[in-house]
């Protein structure tokens, strides 16, 4: 089987007791890594979502070689979700070294609100910046929606059904329902993938990645050098980089060590 290769790794869950300058070092030895920063305005400067003060900073003396993402949740994926926009042009993310905003639609409000109109907002997103939305039970409808709609392959999905919990990563390799379903996802949109991805299970993860991604290889991807994952394809990491609920460095290292072979350079 042809190795996996990603586009970049996200590392999500950076907060107030982590050392800005040791992430910085890390995104010079590691140019691959994003850092993803949880918004949630209710929790900011509790562990996982940093204080505006700390993300001020982060920004204010990153060099221009560190990438972050933010993951819009709570009640300000809400207001997104019901036609705030606003967040998408913050100028706190608005530099270049935010390459992507995913919004975390909370549990049951696509189902109570208007998942087409919910889809358009992710569309209208993508006009900004890099737009990802999570592919679980939460937000099927909106996915469904997206996939109806001129413009909805734009929005990048992430396969993650553990939500930041942990929980791992399932993927049916059989040729079952799951598989079908990214199979036909894949071929239409970006896609990364989440939940439960640890140091010790990073490689594992990436070859199951590999044998559902196998069913988008083509000759045109031969050809390119894409081999076995479509280009764009990344995996965030959240849970598996904490010890005792504790951004661990230590942990990030050895992801970012095992990982480095498996990035794309082309």
């Amino acid at each position: 089987m042809n190795k996996m290769y990603l586009d970049h790794i996200t590392i999500t869950g950076v907060d107030d007791h982590v050392d800005r300058n040791a992430l910085y070092e890390l995104s010079d030895k590691y140019p691959f890594v994003q850092w993803g920063i949880l918004y949630y305005s209710e929790k900011e400067g509790t562990p996982r979502y940093p204080s505006d003060d700390w993300v001020e900073k982060f920004d204010r003396y990153a060099p221009s070689f560190v990438n972050k993402n933010v993951h819009i949740c709570g009640t300000d994926a809400k207001a997104f979700c019901t036609g705030d926009l606003s967040i998408v042009r913050y100028s706190a993310f608005g530099s270049p070294s935010y390459k992507s905003i995913q919004v975390n639609i909370p549990e049951g409000f696509a189902i109570a609100n208007k998942p087409q109109d919910i889809a358009d907002l992710f569309i209208r997103s993508c006009n900004v910046i890099q737009t990802i939305i999570q592919m679980n039970d939460y937000t099927r409808p909106v996915i469904d929606a997206l996939q109806k709609k001129k413009g909805g392959s734009f929005v990048n999905i992430l396969f993650d059904e553990s939500r930041g919990k942990g929980k791992t990563i399932d993927i049916q390799t059989d040729g079952g329902l799951k598989s079908r379903e990214m199979h036909s996802l894949l071929k239409r949109s970006t896609c990364g993938f989440a939940g439960g991805i640890t140091p010790d299970n990073v490689v594992k993860v990436l070859d199951t990645i590999s044998k559902i991604s196998n069913l988008h290889y083509d000759v045109k991807s031969e050809l390119l050098g894409y081999i076995q994952s479509p280009p764009g394809t990344w995996i965030d990491m959240e849970s598996g980089v904490r010890t005792d609920n504790e951004f661990d460095l230590k942990k990030v290292e050895k992801v970012l060590e095992t990982v480095d072979k498996y990035m794309r350079r082309i």
